[in-house]
């Protein structure tokens, strides 16, 4: 292994930190889990987290570029989706994926162009966001 680790290949050193995170019971980000692996261990490590499903929490990080016509970035951010939020509990880790992306993309047109939705008086805070907040309605 060496001092640190320092021996090991990436796609190795992914592998302990899954163990780890499964041994702690800490939450599993799929995406993290098998960056660095090859696509026998990938399909290994997706079977395991799979496996621990009902068990271990799991989840999605998505980041999206909204890119303007010149090529010039308007937004860029990055949304999460777990399996322990409400309502979530039962779904799929490739829902959860779809999720993460759907709110990424969302949230880059809502910060690259809420100024638009402002100007038309209307909030650009997605309905989630907003508790006890009123609304023009239409």
């Amino acid at each position: 292994m060496g001092e640190d680790g320092n021996l090991l290949s990436n796609g190795q050193k992914q592998k302990m930190a899954l163990a780890r995170a499964i041994l702690k019971n800490a939450p599993i980000y799929s995406d993290e889990a098998t960056k660095s692996v090859d696509t026998h261990s990938r399909e290994s490590i997706n079977k395991i987290v799979t496996k621990f499903k009902n068990e271990k929490t799991f989840g999605y990080e998505a980041i999206v570029q909204l890119v303007g016509v010149k090529g010039n970035i308007m937004a860029k951010v990055s949304a999460i989706a777990t399996n322990i939020e409400k309502g979530k509990e039962s779904l799929f880790q490739s829902q959860i994926k779809s999720l993460a992306v759907t709110r990424a993309s969302a949230k880059a047109y809502r910060t690259g162009l809420g100024w638009l939705v402002r100007l038309s008086g209307y909030a650009d805070t997605p309905n989630e966001e907003m508790d006890n907040v009123k609304t023009k309605q239409s």
